[in-house]
């Protein structure tokens, strides 16, 4: 066989292994806790992690934090049921608060939203610490997925040493299509 084709066999193999879950843009629809449309949030992989793109809506004005949370359930109004910050690493691993010496867990994203006054907010960032690989250990789909909260306060370590940012105003649920 020519190297050419041998080359051309390795990257199919390696796209057909599955390495990462889905290579479209996965497209997360967000709802707020009174029902109303949140906005979207859009992730794909991207070198090292897992790049998020948000536009927010019908938020309120002010700061506010985001975070990836364990279980793919949304139930308004409070979203408890996506129950804690994900965080792969467990009890032994990165505690679930960046005041930890072992950092912050994977769902403790380090991005302080800025909603304006029209309720809205685009950004794009990428968190380093999750992945879309179907069988990463911090992968986002682990255990039937995850789901991606937007709290009422930009987190705050002085005013709560657990890193979390109040309720929980916004939710999407992250789960492989």
């Amino acid at each position: 066989m020519s190297p050419r084709y041998l080359l051309a066999m390795a990257a199919f193999a390696t796209v057909a292994s599955g390495a990462v879950f889905k290579s479209q843009p996965l497209v997360i629809g967000l709802t707020a806790g009174d029902g109303k449309d949140a906005g979207t949030a859009t992730l794909s992989p991207a070198r090292g992690g897992v790049r998020f793109k948000l536009d927010l809506r019908n938020l309120p004005e002010g700061e506010h934090s985001l975070d990836i949370h364990q279980v793919a359930k949304c139930e308004a109004p409070d979203f408890a049921s996506a129950g804690a910050r994900f965080n792969p690493g467990g009890p032994g691993g990165k505690k679930q608060d960046s005041a930890s010496p072992k950092g912050a867990g994977a769902g403790e994203l380090p991005i302080k939203l800025e909603i304006l006054p029209d309720g809205t907010e685009h950004l794009l960032f990428t968190a380093q610490s999750v992945s879309l690989r179907k069988n990463a250990a911090n992968s986002l789909f682990a255990n039937g997925g995850t789901s991606i909260v937007i709290h009422a306060h930009a987190s705050d370590l002085r005013a709560d040493p657990s890193g979390g940012g109040g309720d929980r105003i916004a939710c999407g649920v992250i789960m492989p299509q």
